[in-house]
């Protein structure tokens, strides 16, 4: 996961998953790939990229793909971007599953209806099983 930088407008301080906008003539993979890019510094393949779901947000404006990306880097090896992410971390399902009972609102995903938390734990689950 990743920590938004501090003078980021949405969602300051706070780990999450590395998101962003589809631009103009962009498939959301194409999409997906440039923000790990720009965020985090790192290349990834269309191979490496699970979606989980597709939804329209809260407000029904626009539709939001989840994806899960499986990769092997090192925490040295990320460029983070530092006007939008402050820090990468590793996280175990179990500390994500913790935070999440505890409700620490330090995670972006706390504030998830709990079945897409879970739902998006048990599929990070299976995706660990087949490796």
């Amino acid at each position: 996961m990743q920590k938004r930088a501090p003078n980021m407008k949405r969602n300051p301080n706070k780990w999450a998953k590395t998101g962003g906008q589809v631009d103009a003539g962009e498939t959301p993979e194409q999409a997906i790939k440039r923000e790990v890019k720009e965020e985090l510094g790192i290349d990834i393949e269309d191979s490496q990229i699970k979606c989980i779901d597709i939804f329209k947000d809260t407000k029904g404006k626009r539709f939001c793909y989840d994806y899960i990306l499986k990769v092997n880097y090192k925490i040295d090896e990320y460029k983070i971007q530092k006007e939008e992410v402050a820090e990468v971390k590793y996280f175990t399902i179990d500390e994500l599953k913790e935070q999440e009972e505890k409700n620490n609102t330090d995670f972006t995903f706390t504030q998830w209806e709990k079945d897409d938390f879970y739902k998006e734990m048990n599929f990070l689950r299976k995706e660990l099983r087949q490796k």
